[in-house]
């Protein structure tokens, strides 16, 4: 991992490991947990050689990351994330003297081969604005998706837009995403469709990941 230091002046930074989940708002695509262990940890299996630095302005460091897989580990995903955190200097407090701390998340997303459960659904895909007559503007496609299996997928697909004669007006791509184990997470795309007039379906086609 790469850090530059953009902040005038010498700054400290701190490297430290924190797990990460499944939001339960699907409109989150992670939670960073703090000092809690996940099921999914694989922090001690995570080598970033130093914990802190100093870097003057403009100057560049390298961070080398290890990863070790243990001979005894279960197959499926872990995941685990490498926070860089800028430690303010004095005289940035605030008038309660708290200081605001930048952190910077890079997550690892670490898949032990073998037998894994591999499964998703779509829960649900609806159309924004709901209401029965669109007029103009964009629309929003949402997908939510949720993953039951125990390793991390990247549904991907696309949505085809009909009209009353069955005549493809559109076929709008659903680019890859990562959805976490044991989680929901809404994907949204938007369209701006061209003159409309009649009754028109959209299909959602979409590959689970895996």
């Amino acid at each position: 991992i790469t850090i530059i230091n953009r902040v005038p002046g010498r700054s400290d930074f701190t490297i430290e490991l924190e797990d990460f989940v499944g939001s339960d708002d699907p409109t989150v695509a992670v939670k960073l947990l703090g000092s809690e262990i996940s099921r999914y940890s694989f922090r001690d299996n995570i080598d970033t050689e130093v914990s802190e630095l100093s870097l003057t302005f403009g100057q560049k460091a390298t961070i080398p990351i290890t990863i070790s897989v243990p001979a005894n580990a279960s197959p499926g995903g872990y995941y685990t994330s490498v926070i860089i955190a800028h430690l303010p200097q004095g005289g940035s407090e605030d008038v309660t003297g708290a200081k605001t701390v930048s952190r910077v998340a890079q997550l690892l997303f670490v898949r032990v081969n073998g037998e894994v459960e591999e499964s998703g659904q779509v829960k649900e895909f609806v159309v924004t604005p709901t209401t029965p007559v669109h007029v103009s503007g964009s629309l929003g496609f949402n997908v939510l998706f949720e993953n039951t299996g125990n390793v991390h997928l990247a549904p991907y697909g696309y949505i085809t837009v009909k009209n009353i004669f069955g005549g493809i007006v559109a076929q709008i791509p659903i680019d890859a995403y990562y959805a976490l184990p044991q989680s929901e997470r809404y994907r949204e795309v938007l369209w701006e469709p061209p003159f409309l007039f009649g009754y028109y379906t959209a299909t959602l086609e979409l590959n689970r990941g895996y």
